[in-house]
């Protein structure tokens, strides 16, 4: 109890005094006026009059009322960074294309306020594919480079510093029980890199941090809460409701990025995780055990199920009474028909208690390959043991072993290029075990295809 005493003590003083402390990205690019050209490619995307370019991934939410107005784009993944570049402040120009390119246009100066993903589809464009460096413009900047009907110019680009009038501003939202803060309207390097609060003066700042932790959730929304997130197997309180049909309508693909539960070995045995639960996609692939309790109206009698993270329950800030996936919520949206084992459709949300346990998996780990000549992505699933994936490595026979960055979920990366030589995969597992799996993958491997690793962790 001393602990949510403290923590509903912080969020007040934090609201009341708004005394923050705000470390900005370093802006190192030896000039005042911004760093070096690189090439690029920009398009636009709403209307002249700024539609679909509000709210988006930043959090910012109006940006007329923000400040940011039609100055703005959406970066791809090479440069959104997972979120840590919102805010940054960019000089475009069009370039090498007389056919497009407005004579004399200059430059244009946007911030960076939503994330441009990445399209796997081969029937659509992939601009904002990685390891692609491209800006999503809204319509109104794009049209001072070039005409619309350009669709994509390339372009050269630089970080510049950011010109504010006024202070940092935060747009604080939540409840007695935790806390988000939206710093909007940053001067120079433009991007947040930490953000602390300070309340009460008998405290020091790393006593606070002592107390709460902060998680970016969408680029510069932070929330704050406390700092025990507990990963054991014991029995805890939650909630849960379900989404899609009985069939696994609206579940197939999601944030963890598998794709085809059913031809993945997933079925309908899943859940969309809440952020608390979703750990920015670290939870992806764990399995739990959950039971629904303490409802006798709506609850079957000893009725157990057992499921596996493959997607995100994202949370909604609208005011209404259905924020089941609001941090700090913990809270399972399961397939219909996993519900339905535990309650009646109709009873909508119950109270379950759940546990992690480990995952029971058939076969080896498969890794599905994408991408093309320059980079490749590789979706990893069918983990068996404790289900989460830390890290991954991968083999070329003609490399050493290249440390793969996470993009997203279980979707991981790198920009080493190794079409025709055979690959092997060392992979990490959430309890800090380690698999090496050779020659998974022979050498005349192809895009768009599934490779079965000879072994799995223990159960």
């Amino acid at each position: 109890m001393a602990k949510f005493h403290n923590l509903f003590t912080f969020a007040v003083l934090f609201i009341s005094t708004i005394s923050v402390h705000v470390i900005a990205e370093n802006f190192l690019f030896g000039q005042e006026n911004g760093g070096s050209w690189e090439d690029g490619h920009a398009t636009f995307y709403g209307d002249m009059g700024g539609g679909e370019t509000m709210q988006g991934a930043c959090g910012y939410g109006d940006l007329f009322q923000q400040g940011y107005g039609f100055e703005t784009a959406a970066l791809s993944t090479a440069l959104f960074n997972k979120g840590q570049t919102c805010g940054a402040c960019f000089e475009i120009m069009c370039v090498n294309d007389p056919q497009w390119c407005i004579p004399n246009a200059g430059t244009i100066r946007i911030t960076a306020t939503n994330f441009c993903p990445p399209n796997y589809d081969p029937h659509f464009y992939p601009w904002c594919n990685p390891p692609r460096k491209h800006f999503d413009l809204s319509m109104p900047m794009f049209t001072k480079l070039a005409p619309f009907k350009a669709g994509i110019i390339p372009v050269k680009y630089r970080r510049v510093p950011c010109a504010k009038r006024g202070g940092i501003k935060f747009e604080i939202k939540g409840n007695p029980h935790w806390i988000t803060a939206t710093p909007i309207n940053v001067g120079g390097a433009g991007d947040v890199t930490a953000l602390a609060p300070q309340s009460n003066p008998l405290l020091s700042l790393s006593e606070i941090l002592a107390m709460v932790k902060f998680q970016v959730l969408f680029g510069l929304v932070v929330f704050i809460t406390l700092s025990v997130q507990a990963m054991s197997r014991d029995w805890q309180h939650a909630s849960a409701t379900f989404y899609g049909d009985m069939q696994g309508g609206e579940t197939m693909q999601g944030a963890c990025g598998y794709g085809d539960l059913f031809q993945q070995g997933y079925g309908l045995e899943t859940a969309a995780l809440s952020t608390q639960l979703f750990n920015d996609g670290h939870s992806c692939g764990a399995c739990f055990e959950i039971m629904c309790v303490n409802d006798p109206q709506w609850c079957k009698a000893n009725a157990v199920i057992k499921v596996t993270a493959t997607n995100f329950c994202p949370p909604n800030w609208v005011p209404a009474p259905d924020h089941w996936c609001n941090p700090p919520r913990k809270h399972f949206d399961l397939s219909m028909t996993m519900f339905t084992k535990l309650a009646e459709s109709r009873a909508g949300i119950i109270p379950v208690q759940y546990r992690r346990i480990p995952c029971v998996r058939q076969g080896g780990i498969k890794f599905e390959l994408k991408g093309n000549p320059y980079w490749t992505t590789v979706v990893v699933y069918n983990v068996a043991g404790n289900g989460i994936v830390n890290h991954v490595a991968i083999k070329g026979s003609n490399s050493g072993w290249i440390p793969m960055k996470r993009i997203w979920g279980e979707v991981w990366q790198t920009d080493v290029q190794l079409v025709g030589e055979s690959l092997s995969f060392r992979v990490s597992a959430g309890e800090g075990d380690v698999l090496w799996l050779e020659n998974v993958a022979p050498a005349n491997w192809q895009f768009g295809q599934t490779y079965e690793g000879h072994g799995n962790f223990r159960t």
